[in-house]
């Protein structure tokens, strides 16, 4: 068999697309309603831990796969512009296959305070190439290889950027299961939340009257007021480190 002979139709490709498309949203799906929902008890977050793994090794896989069929559909032409493709976007490629190493740590997420050889400040956003970073001196956005090549440390004990944990419980004896939606309706509709940032809210299970909180705040000096309104509206707020 010619190598350098066609392998492969624009069907063929088309139908492979949609099928790893379908199954990477079947994917995203079940990590959202483990993210959600508390259903599979103890062992929950052992799966949840193996389905973030396995959507960080299935993307490039799936990327790999189409491209491989891409080319095969001509490869005389197409590997041409694969080539091309992969010279002009070596960087991209760098920085993309660098976040799949550095995403594997769960504990690198949204609202965690980082430090860079530059920068120090709190996780806004983890994109395909890069994440932003929340910094007294404003947003930065930094490329996956550079974190890599330069190295990180996660952060802990004092919050950086306006980030604040916070324990909550309400005053009432009388356990209720509402906490959390009342608490978030309450959360947003405050001065002090920063909202490019919506709260994390989190109920124990073994006491539904304790809640665990995650909020920005637009200034750091807010947080005595903020506390003082939870009070208000009828919880005790004590603030923990991360």
């Amino acid at each position: 068999m010619n190598f350098l002979s066609p392998s492969y139709s624009w069907a063929d490709f088309i139908m492979i697309g949609l099928f790893l498309l379908l199954l990477y949203f079947i994917l995203i799906f079940f990590r959202s309603l483990l993210d959600k929902f508390q259903f599979l008890g103890t062992y929950q977050p052992i799966i949840r831990n193996f389905v973030h793994l396995l959507l960080l090794i299935y993307e490039p896989i799936a990327l790999l796969i189409l491209s491989s069929v891409f080319i095969l559909i001509n490869p005389k032409v197409n590997g041409v512009f694969a080539l091309l493709a992969g010279f002009f976007g070596s960087s991209y490629i760098k920085s993309y296959i660098s976040g799949r190493f550095i995403q594997r740590d769960s504990s690198l997420a949204k609202g965690r305070a980082i430090k860079t050889k530059d920068l120090s400040g709190v996780v806004y956003d983890m994109e395909k190439f890069g994440l932003q970073m929340q910094t007294n001196r404003g947003l930065h956005f930094i490329s996956y290889s550079k974190m890599l090549d330069e190295g990180y440390t996660l952060l802990a004990g004092d919050e950086v950027g306006g980030f604040f944990n916070l324990v909550l419980i309400a005053n009432e004896k009388e356990e209720k299961a509402n906490h959390v939606p009342h608490l978030m309706d309450m959360f947003v509709s405050t001065p002090y939340i920063n909202r490019n940032q919506k709260p994390v809210l989190v109920a124990s299970q073994k006491n539904p009257n304790k809640i665990e909180a995650r909020v920005s705040l637009k200034e750091e000096s807010h947080l005595q007021e903020l506390m003082a309104l939870i009070n208000e509206w009828g919880y005790s707020a004590k603030l923990i480190k991360s």
